[in-house]
Formats: structure tokens, C-alpha cells, sequence
């Protein structure tokens, strides 16, 4: 099970899409691009995935985590 985010903008170029888990990866011109590569690194400490893909009407980010049971949900 995932959760999906999606916007109605232009989408990603798919040039970008390979770059924007990297560090200092950003369009903006007062951005840092560290937001994407904090998520991504949050996600994966905690055995899930981001992935993204993107298209002419938008974009759509997917965040998918294990699923927890019985004394690991308590830990």
C-alpha cells in the first residue's frame, strides 16, 4: 500500500526525474534542493520506496512503507 501525491502542473522533464533525489538538485533560484533527498532517505531508513513519475498533466510522487504488526507497532 502506498500514498500518492499529485499535482496538475506541467510534470517533471524526464531529464530531471534520475536527478531529483540528488542533493542540490533544484529549478529555483533561491532553492537548496535537499527536500527530496531528505524524503527519499527518510523512506528508505525505514524500508519503504519513492518513486516518481511524471507526464504533460503532472506529477505523481508514491511513497510506499511496510506494513507493521503486532509487537513491532508497540516497539
Amino acid at each position: 500500500m502506498g500514498i500518492f501525491i499529485q499535482d496538475n502542473g506541467p510534470g517533471i522533464p524526464p531529464d530531471m526525474i534520475e536527478k531529483v533525489f540528488s542533493p542540490f538538485c533544484t529549478t529555483k533560484a533561491r532553492g537548496l534542493g535537499l527536500g527530496l533527498p531528505i524524503v527519499k532517505r527518510t523512506i528508505v531508513d525505514h524500508n519503504g520506496q519513492v518513486q516518481i513519475t511524471a507526464n504533460s498533466l503532472g506529477t505523481c510522487v508514491t511513497i510506499t512503507l511496510p506494513a507493521i504488526t503486532g509487537k513491532e507497532a508497540i516497539s
